[in-house]
């Protein structure tokens, strides 16, 4: 996610939330507007978030071609009002610096 995200105040219990789990669906579309979903395995930085893609990936093509995302991370519970998670939006930006990288 973009570096505008990191400036957006967000609580203590949301980082601790992305810091317990490992997995998002991440949603995209393409330039014309069809949609893609996708589970995804993430690490993250507060809340930028890193996920890889092949470049060959319909996910990647769509990011290439729009780069506004929306992404959800939850966990299922019978009990409904246990149900819990996160949603946000934003903008994916390529990571091709080798420190970046690396880190």
């Amino acid at each position: 996610m973009s570096e505008a995200a990191q400036q957006t105040e967000v609580p203590e219990r949301v980082l601790d939330y992305l810091r317990e789990h490992e997995t998002l669906t991440l949603a995209t579309a393409s330039a014309n507007g069809i949609p893609r979903a996708a589970t995804l395995t993430y690490a993250n930085d507060g809340v930028t978030i890193y996920i890889w893609l092949s470049p060959d990936a319909n996910t990647a093509r769509n990011l290439a071609q729009n780069p506004v995302v929306s992404f959800a991370i939850d966990e299922y519970s019978e009990d409904w009002r246990k149900t819990r998670g996160i949603q946000a939006t934003g903008e994916a930006e390529v990571i091709l610096r080798p420190d970046a990288v690396s880190r």
